[in-house]
């Protein structure tokens, strides 16, 4: 059996882990907010998304004193259509790998790791 995989409290002590599909809703509009301490924050503004290391209590990213960098928002689309391809291969590699080397439980645990990358 695996074990269900730990999740950081989120602001509001929920027990919500940021997917990493969520990034996507930074292009209709929507902030990617990291969910924990520190409190990362991506928000597209204009034709970049500002990535903000430590937006803070106020979750606020103009009055954060923390780094941030701009990415333009069709880069981050390609990088995150990239590791969303990343994914599915390594997916592949290791269904593979399994059937060589764990076939009774190949099955079982391949999806178990569909699952735990979030593929579709």
């Amino acid at each position: 059996m695996l074990a269900e995989r730990s999740t950081p409290a989120t602001r509001d002590n929920s027990e919500a882990t940021p997917d990493w599909r969520d990034w996507f809703q930074v292009f209709d509009g929507g902030v990617f907010d990291g969910g924990h301490d520190p409190w990362a924050r991506a928000e597209q503004r204009g034709d970049v998304v500002r990535l903000t290391l430590d937006v803070g209590e106020t979750l606020d990213a103009d009055k954060a004193d923390s780094p941030f960098f701009d990415v333009p928002v069709d880069r981050l689309r390609e990088l995150l259509t990239q590791a969303e391809q990343h994914l599915v291969e390594f997916h592949a590699l290791a269904t593979e790998w399994l059937r060589r080397q764990l076939p009774e439980h190949a099955e079982a645990v391949s999806a178990a790791l569909r699952h735990a990358l979030d593929l579709r």
